[in-house]
């Protein structure tokens, strides 16, 4: 449905900027790019052996857990950026969304501040093989997400990473500078 893909859409989108690029740049800066690579690779492993597909719920279960605590920080870092892009706007209910999910070792936390800063539902039902899956759902009281969410949250969250980009530019000046 227009609806199921719209939400997939958005999901994937934030889901792909975040672990694809803010986390490996994240590792990359802190731990090298030897590390970096390893985290990538696992990353891939983790895609191929999804632990939603039933043939791989026991195999993947070990990328899956080392994934989820390796995204730990920096899921929490990119919460931050987009609780400082709420400022203003909703922060009191943001704060609480954040709190909330800050201590859980998934992605629900980003799920849940995108869903909140877009104003839309997100998560929920999935189907997957044709078989569907009760996941849990973010911003209940929001409406559903129409096509032009998708380029809402695409906006968002380049801005996001390119507010995080220029964090890094402006710390690796300033440590420059001082050195």
């Amino acid at each position: 449905s227009t609806l199921g893909l719209t939400k997939a859409t958005i999901e994937m989108q934030l889901l792909r900027y975040l672990q694809q690029y803010f986390m490996i740049a994240f590792y990359f800066i802190f731990f090298g790019g030897l590390f970096a690579l390893t985290v990538r690779l696992l990353l891939i492993l983790h895609y191929c052996w999804n632990t939603k597909l039933t043939n791989f719920q026991h195999f993947g279960k070990f990328t899956c857990t080392c994934l989820n605590i390796l995204q730990w920080l920096p899921n929490r870092l990119f919460a931050l950026l987009m609780l400082v892009s709420g400022i203003g706007k909703q922060l009191n209910t943001l704060v609480s969304v954040f709190m909330e999910y800050f201590f859980r070792n998934n992605n629900n936390i980003v799920m849940a501040l995108l869903a909140q800063l877009l104003n839309i539902k997100l998560a929920g039902v999935a189907m997957y093989q044709g078989e569907k899956l009760r996941r849990q759902s973010f911003n209940q009281e929001a409406e559903q997400p129409q096509v032009h969410d998708i380029y809402r949250a695409n906006k968002l969250i380049l801005q996001l990473i390119n507010f995080a980009f220029a964090l890094t530019v402006i710390y690796s000046s300033i440590t420059l500078f001082i050195s």
